[in-house]
């Protein structure tokens, strides 16, 4: 179902069909898909992408894989484990600056806006300006940040932008780091429809098509995932990254849940949103136990189709395998 006959089919059951009311109840849908959305890894929101690395220590994900899951070494046939940093500091904290090697773990680093740094990568450009296009219908502020590296101490620079609609925009400092590039009106909390394409530019020219990216539709200040190899590679080692993508975010009448089978928790959970909103709260609070059933429900639902497979292995407690006790995992 749409988001509009979502909202309409609510709408209709709660005898709530003026104009405020419906648009409430699309607000209730939008936010409960985001809360579906992030509870699980569902089949639907995972990708398998490609990585082309550099050597370099942090590799930026491409701009539809939100969350990184698993990462497999594809040059050399071999898994990355994913590592907690606390962990790595206990038993071998020199891998932290370990470089001209094999990875064997990796870590979950800072988001980015836009995929550049200073690192020796492909995307080191020192001193670039950043240029920023705006495809929206209307005006749109941003605020750039970053910093300087004068004399090789990192110095804190921003700025704000103004960028008309369909137009450009050129930065007046120049960076060897942006950490953030976030709209800040009209509406900071508004999801963009189309975007903003920000470009490295070194001189009057611009610089890609490296560096060029479009932050996905959202107005996040930091809009790109990336992870820390350990120990930096030596070459340029191809990775096989599973992730969960970016949520589709129901943004327009017509737009639809990627996950399939979610339909009746989430009007279940928009309607105890609307019965609250009537101050209705014993009702909404029976409403939200349905939709908690029903998201319960779709789990069980995603780990018992055909697709899925269940194994029995032995469990990992603090580092120590069970020889009394197995664990049940699910994949999909």
């Amino acid at each position: 179902m749409t988001l509009s006959e979502l909202a309409n089919y609510i709408a209709t059951k709660l005898s709530q069909t003026d104009a405020a009311s419906v648009a409430a109840c699309k607000m209730f849908l939008r936010a409960r898909y985001r809360m579906l959305w992030d509870s699980a890894n569902w089949p639907e929101a995972l990708a398998l992408t490609h990585l082309a690395t550099t050597p370099s220590v942090f590799q930026v994900m491409a701009a539809e894989i939100e969350t990184v899951i698993r990462v497999f070494d594809y040059t050399d046939n071999t898994p990355l484990e994913a590592i907690d940093p606390a962990q790595l500091f206990d038993f071998n904290p020199s891998e932290w600056t370990g470089s001209g090697a094999t990875p064997i773990h990796f870590v979950i680093g800072p988001n980015v806006a836009i995929p550049v740094t200073a690192e020796g990568s492909a995307y080191a450009i020192p001193g670039f300006q950043v240029s920023a296009t705006n495809s929206e219908a209307f005006d749109v502020v941003v605020r750039i940040a970053g910093v300087q590296l004068a004399g090789g101490a990192p110095s804190p620079v921003s700025e704000v932008l103004a960028i008309p609609a369909g137009g450009s925009t050129a930065s007046v400092n120049y960076y060897d780091k942006v950490f953030s590039l976030g709209v800040v009106s009209p509406d900071p909390s508004a999801p963009l429809q189309s975007g903003i394409v920000a470009y490295a530019r070194v001189g009057g020219a611009t610089v890609g098509p490296g560096p060029a990216q479009i932050l996905p539709g959202a107005r996040d200040a930091d809009a790109f995932c990336t992870i820390r190899l350990l120990a930096a590679p030596a070459g340029a080692p191809t990775l096989l990254v599973l992730g969960k993508r970016r949520r589709n975010d129901l943004l327009n009448d017509g737009d639809a849940p990627i996950v399939r089978g979610c339909d009746n928790a989430l009007i279940a959970f928009a309607q105890a949103d609307m019965l609250e909103r009537d101050r209705q709260y014993a009702k909404a609070q029976a409403k939200l136990a349905d939709g908690n059933n029903e998201l319960q429900l779709l789990a069980n639902l995603k780990r018992q189709q055909a697709a899925s497979q269940t194994r029995i292995i032995p469990a990992d407690i603090h580092g120590a395998l069970l020889t009394s006790g197995f664990t049940d995992k699910t994949h999909w």
